[in-house]
């Protein structure tokens, strides 16, 4: 009868297994995004036409049948015909041309 009720020890119980939240995590939640996405590249594509690459570390093979980039913890790779670079900015990059695959590798 005394104190709090079943309820309230549940749901304080509940809160103190909660871990705090990190800094990453409070600025993805501010920003609308997930923490994992923080610190990765974003990639952004019109139709097969054109990539947009947010993240770029690097080139590290070009083409015009292919683009070897160097994102956060891996590579990709557009692989297509008539590719080109249209921007190399910073950390963003722009893809153009007629992009056939685009593969992942660790």
């Amino acid at each position: 009868m005394f104190g709090r009720s079943r309820e309230e020890r549940n749901r304080h119980a509940r809160q103190a297994e909660t871990p705090p939240e990190t800094a990453a995590e409070r600025i993805a939640r501010a920003l609308e995004m997930t923490p994992s996405t923080l610190g990765a590249a974003q990639i952004e594509l019109a139709g097969n036409r054109e990539a947009v690459i947010d993240g770029c570390k690097g080139v590290i093979a070009y083409d015009e049948g292919m683009v070897r980039l160097a994102i956060p913890n891996m590579t990709v790779l557009f692989r297509g015909r008539e590719l080109g670079m249209r921007c190399l900015a910073g950390e963003s990059v722009i893809i153009e041309g007629i992009i056939d695959a685009i593969e992942f590798s660790v």
